[in-house]
């Protein structure tokens, strides 16, 4: 009868023991369950803020595209004027000789 009282308490003891584990277990679960969820909350996040950097380059190479279109375009409108003005310059050259000599032909009544 002893024996069986014994035994009886020694698995209750080893119940207790089996369920304070558990316990500890189930907390450490718990914790690494929150843990677990932090981490996946701030993956999101970075994930987030990752696509609003990739969205903003997108707009910045759109701009810089339009920006280098509009240069183009001053470029060639310079190189026209510059054109224009060489050809203005070279009309001016050729009008100011017959002047010079009606300019000298003046001088001479």
């Amino acid at each position: 009868r002893k024996k069986l009282e014994s035994d009886q308490n020694s698995m209750k003891d080893e119940g207790k023991g089996l369920e304070d584990k558990c316990f500890t277990l189930e907390s450490r679960c718990t914790t690494l369950q929150a843990e677990l969820d932090a981490l996946r909350k701030q993956l999101q996040d970075k994930d987030d803020a990752l696509k609003e950097l990739e969205d903003e380059k997108a707009r910045m190479e759109i701009e810089r595209g339009e920006m280098e279109n509009q240069m183009r375009g001053i470029e060639g409108e310079m190189k026209k004027i510059k054109v224009d003005l060489v050809s203005a310059k070279g009309q001016v050259e050729q009008l100011s000789g017959p002047m010079q000599e009606q300019g000298e032909s003046l001088k001479g009544v």
